[in-house]
């Protein structure tokens, strides 16, 4: 008897203990707000992109965090813009990349020119990979863009300015 009764709490403790494990790995997750801004601009043959206008946008409210999402809001979430502010991206996933944001805003790079990549000054391998972390700036010079740019920064100010008065995704 002692035996069963030995082998039922073992398995009463491995239950519990399994389920305090999902619940602080899968329901805690996906309550963990991750609310974040950086800067970026973008040459192509040494052109400063727009990405200001209305196509590429999000219009989507930020404040439904523990709503579940489709794998395309999720998407979305890792990186995109509001308000026709066109150089500060809005992250809300961990592990958002640079690629991300512009996977979402559907930029089309021409694929027959060379990509050169910076984070606050320095430059990095492989820029769309690169995480998107926050405050910092990204420049990315495609084709014949002046090098000088590199050092180019979206001041910190105008990335908290963005943060204070943003509508659909405020801190």
């Amino acid at each position: 008897m002692k035996k069963y009764l030995r082998l039922i709490t073992t398995f009463t403790l491995m239950v519990i203990a399994a389920g305090a494990y999902y619940w602080q790995t899968s329901i805690l997750h996906e309550s963990e707000h991750v609310h974040y801004h950086a800067g970026f601009k973008v040459y192509i043959d040494n052109v400063l992109q727009d990405y200001s206008g209305y196509q590429y946008m999000n219009y989507t409210p930020c404040s439904q965090h523990n709503k579940k999402k489709s794998p395309e809001e999720e998407q979305i979430e890792k990186a995109h813009l509001h308000e026709n502010v066109g150089d500060v991206v809005h992250t809300h996933r961990s592990g958002a990349v640079w690629g991300d944001l512009f996977t979402n805003i559907k930029a089309n790079f021409p694929s027959d020119k060379k990509i050169v990549g910076y984070i606050d000054g320095r430059r990095v391998e492989e820029i769309m990979s690169t995480p998107i972390e926050a405050y910092t700036t990204a420049i990315i010079l495609i084709g014949e863009s002046d090098a000088t740019r590199s050092a180019e920064i979206v001041p910190k100010i105008h990335i908290e300015e963005v943060e204070k008065r943003s509508e659909l995704c405020g801190s």
